[in-house]
């Protein structure tokens, strides 16, 4: 009953899709090694798994998709020369943060690009001038500032301010957090299809427990604990969904949205992975190309 209720979902999904013509985005993939989510949640033994509630079937919150094609999005407008894993990105093809913004939303909390002293924030603070001359930022503040009277005075056509807006993010963090913008992208949960038909068990070794969460001395006399939790094993398959509301993107984005994401799903497929324990090599992926 399980397999049927999945392979309903995982029909269904690819139906609804169809729905949203041109707006609609899909990629299939599999897994090229174990994955893990929501290992964090409470559990009876503490290694907890996420399940979608009522059917019991393992799950990638559509929020999880999201944050990681944003950083992979964000990693390939910062870091441009470092490529896709192949090759630079070349200048059609490379996204800005501005592209971020637009497509996955804008919120001021805290992140790395608003820490100088960090990469990230080094890299920002760099590629301000080239972004400021960006035209579709005047669209972007338009679209943002509510204040009618900062929105006017950033938008003045006797003075080009598009780059003291930028350096105001960087520097005012109550300007930034009363900033919200909720972007045009829209990712779906994806169901995973385990192959085999079933999850497996993977073991992590904690070692040092007496150190970490007694305040012992840290010795190696301490024998490891294993911790059993559950995975996708490798070789599965995901389908990822996304809805793309285009009507209130830039006339720069209309017709480049869907390259920009495909560049960044390989740098996450290649670099990042998806769920848990990534860190360590779980929730690798590799494209499934489809067939003529």
């Amino acid at each position: 009953s399980a397999k049927a209720t999945l392979d309903g979902l995982r029909t269904r999904q690819q139906s609804l899709i169809n729905t949203h013509s041109d707006k609609g985005y899909r990629r299939s993939a599999m897994s090229t090694a174990p994955f893990a989510t929501g290992l964090g949640l409470e559990h009876p033994i503490e290694n907890g798994f996420a399940f979608l509630t009522p059917y019991g079937l393992p799950y990638l919150a559509g929020s999880g998709v999201k944050g990681v094609l944003r950083r992979a999005m964000e990693e390939l407008a910062l870091f441009p020369e470092d490529g896709d894993g192949d090759s630079e990105i070349d200048a059609d093809t490379a996204p800005t943060l501005l592209d971020v913004w637009w497509l996955f939303g804008f919120e001021g909390a805290a992140g790395s690009i608003w820490e100088n002293n960090s990469q990230h924030g080094k890299a920002f603070n760099d590629s301000l001038p080239a972004l400021a001359a960006r035209d579709e930022l005047r669209e972007f503040i338009a679209a943002i500032v509510t204040d009618k009277k900062v929105r006017a005075g950033y938008l003045d056509d006797t003075e080009d301010r598009r780059l003291a807006f930028l350096r105001r993010l960087q520097t005012d963090n109550a300007f930034r957090q009363s900033l919200v913008y909720l972007g045009a992208l829209d990712c779906w949960d994806v169901f995973p299809a385990p192959a085999g038909n079933r999850l497996v068990v993977e073991i992590m070794t904690p070692h040092h427990s007496g150190y970490f969460q007694n305040g012992g001395t840290p010795h190696d006399a301490e024998s490891p604990i294993p911790v059993p939790f559950l995975a996708v094993p490798a070789g599965s398959a995901f389908d990822f969904h996304l809805v793309c509301h285009t009507d209130g993107l830039p006339q720069s984005l209309q017709n480049r949205w869907r390259t920009l994401l495909d560049t960044s799903f390989k740098h996450a497929f290649d670099w990042l992975g998806f769920g848990a324990k990534t860190a360590v090599g779980y929730g690798a992926m590799a494209s499934i190309v489809a067939k003529a």
